[in-house]
């Protein structure tokens, strides 16, 4: 009956309701129409009230509840109009306080803010709340009290969703270098991310309006500014790459990208957009570049490196065909084994900077006397150093100095700096070798009075496939990874590479530094090897002179040897006689060196026999496939004696 008695009084305490219907429909409007169409419009007022409404009479019972408090609640409108206090939402030990804070409304001292309480969902979960009471009066003298109910957990719960939306929003902006950036419809700057003001060093105050364009370039800043103008203008799209002066005091790239944000009419309301740091990757682009160029220049200079030992070969091959006289022929030889030992070097670097590159270089430390390594790598430069009429003077310590060291790595090392100052400096000039050690450390220092380096491009020599401007009328040679070679081997080893020079035609210093050891270790090693032992090994090359030759060469070492040409052959030998090791080359036609390999280790009659394969290809997949083959051992042609021997030694 109180819910029948609260809407047949609506009319009257509300007549907002029926004045909007009179203006929509006319004062003529049939009563009964009239009273349909106020209940409609009541209804969606109560739709859109996002807290709950609720009316009580005089002694507490609920007249009235909206939809929202319905939903708000968990209860059903029936469930709730008509009932007298405690209604079911309130929490039992809520009662007094509840009770109380009606009886001070009825009272008239409700505090204008309302009471914080907590009310109980039908579920059981318990929620706190802001209820405001307002008495009013209705026909007949009649009193009742509206209240209305916030929500306030969901009102927090919204608030903190709000909050971690903006911080995520933030983060995004500022995980992205150089963030984002928003502009009023006009094109007024009103945010830009804290990294992009970190990077330019200013503040928020000082970037807003158009203050940001201070920081641009000069060559940028007035184009700039009168693009994003026109794009404002437009309502266009916006992307631009332009610069501006970071706080380290170097220009930074910056691509930036905006979009309009339109209101529901299409008007522009604001801007957003990103900057987008761009640095790196022109960097990397530039870098590149100038790679490219590198490698390309470097082809062309290796074509040039190549053909010039192949000259002089020709040259002796033809002396030969036509005077086999002994000086002729003493002559000849002279040149194809400097001119052998030229191409050797070139391609053993290319196949050492390959590996630098990649970072698969293995060190077979072993204790080194310096001096050895020294009388080597002088030993494989003499003959260059010789033919350009250079002067060289070494410097040794009188007592013995060893190093910790990959032997076969400091020589190439020490090698190529006598290898670049004998190319750079002109004939008939001076080089000298100092080596020594200072503290925990050996020092090799290998000084010319050549053509000399800029100082802005000490470190730039020893950038892979790098050949420095040595000046006018001054040709570059080499490939440009010798020193590069050097600094490699250098660092492996926990040593350094440094370069001097007062400028060019100054001469050039080199400084390679290595961890020091103890001599008398390294001399009592060197005591206890044991002799090379004398084996039988057999030869496998579908290429006949290097078959003929490799083998004769192992018999003038001490050693057995036989040659077979190709894989059927090789196979047939070593099931017939007894051999310790066979030397074979991967690239036969018809059965291959893998196929002998396989062959081999599928008889266990063989099982002893040590195979090494002898192949032009040294990378370390070649290597991984000739181990899976049954392969001891990988050497890259043309093999160096040495070399050989102590890989057999190993296994």
């Amino acid at each position: 009956m109180a819910k029948t008695h609260f809407e047949s009084t609506r009319r009257d305490y509300n007549p907002s309701v029926s004045a909007s219907i009179e203006s929509l429909f006319g004062a003529d409007l049939d009563p009964e129409a009239r009273t349909r169409l106020e209940m409609e419009l009541r209804r969606a007022i109560e739709r859109a009230v996002p807290d709950g409404i609720a009316a009580c009479d005089a002694v507490g019972r609920q007249i009235y509840v909206n939809p929202a408090l319905c939903e708000m609640l968990g209860y059903a409108a029936e469930e709730l109009v008509g009932v007298a206090p405690p209604f079911a939402y309130w929490p039992e030990e809520e009662h007094g306080r509840i009770q109380a804070a009606f009886e001070q409304t009825i009272r008239g001292s409700a505090p204008p803010e309302g009471y914080a309480l907590v009310f109980q969902r039908r579920s059981g979960e318990r929620f706190h709340v802001q209820v405001r009471i307002g008495e009013m009066s209705l026909p007949g003298g009649v009193t009742a009290y509206l209240a209305s109910v916030t929500d306030v957990d969901a009102q927090r719960r919204a608030e903190d969703a709000l909050r971690r939306s903006e911080r995520i929003y933030r983060a995004i902006g500022e995980s992205i270098d150089y963030g984002i950036w928003i502009c009023a419809a006009d094109g007024r700057n009103t945010y830009a991310s804290q990294s992009f003001l970190d990077l330019v060093g200013i503040t928020q105050a000082q970037c807003s309006e158009f203050g940001w364009g201070d920081v641009l370039h000069p060559d940028d800043a007035d184009a700039t500014i009168a693009a994003w103008k026109e794009c404002v203008r437009t309502g266009s799209h916006w992307e631009r790459e332009h610069r501006f002066r970071g706080v380290d005091g170097q220009w930074h790239s910056v691509l930036a990208r905006g979009v309009p944000i339109r209101d529901a009419s299409g008007q522009i309301e604001c801007w957003a957009g990103i900057n987008l740091d761009i640095q790196a990757l022109k960097n990397a682009e530039r870098e590149l570049r100038e790679r490219d160029r590198r490698k390309s220049e470097f082809i062309a200079v290796l074509a040039h490196e190549l053909r010039n030992p192949l000259a002089p070969m020709q040259s002796a091959v033809e002396l030969l065909e036509a005077d086999r006289s002994e000086t002729s022929v003493g002559e000849a030889l002279r040149v194809m084994r400097r001119q052998v030992r030229h191409m050797t070097r070139l391609v053993d670097d290319l196949l050492e900077a390959n590996r630098m590159d990649r970072g698969t270089i293995e060190l077979r430390r072993e204790r080194v006397r310096l001096r050895d390594a020294i009388d080597a790598a002088v030993d494989s430069v003499r003959g260059h150093l010789r033919d350009k009429g250079h002067q060289l003077t070494v410097e040794l310590p009188e007592a013995p100095v060893a190093l910790h060291a990959d032997p076969v790595r400091v020589t190439q090392a020490v090698a190529n700096v006598l290898d670049n100052a004998a190319k750079y400096t002109p004939r008939g000039g001076h080089v000298s070798l100092f080596a020594g050690r200072e503290g925990g450390e050996v020092v090799i220092r290998v000084k010319d009075d050549g053509v000399g380096v800029a100082p802005d491009q000490l470190d730039a020599m020893f950038d892979m496939f790098t050949q420095l401007d040595v000046g006018e009328g001054q040709a570059r040679a080499g490939l440009g990874i010798g020193l590069s070679l050097v600094r490699s081997v250098a660092e492996l080893h926990g040593g350094a590479v440094v370069a001097r020079s007062e400028g060019l035609g100054r001469g050039l210093e080199l400084e390679l530094r290595f961890p020091a050891t103890d001599e008398a270790e390294a001399a009592a090693e060197k005591a206890a090897a044991p002799e090379p032992a004398r084996r039988r090994i057999l030869v496998v090359d579908d290429n006949r002179d290097a078959a003929d030759m490799l083998s004769l060469l192992l018999q003038r070492h001490g050693n057995e040897a036989e040659t077979v040409y190709d894989g059927d052959a090789a196979i047939a030998a070593l099931r017939s006689g007894t051999f310790d090791a066979a030397l074979v080359d991967l690239g036969m036609p018809g059965v291959d060196g893998f196929d002998v390999a396989r062959a081999v280790r599928s008889e266990a009659a063989l099982g002893g026999v040590r195979l090494i394969a002898l192949t032009g290809w040294g990378r370390d997949e070649d290597r991984e496939r000739s181990s899976a083959a049954g392969f001891d051992g990988h050497l890259v042609k043309p093999p160096k004696v040495r070399e050989l021997f102590d890989l057999l030694d190993a296994l």
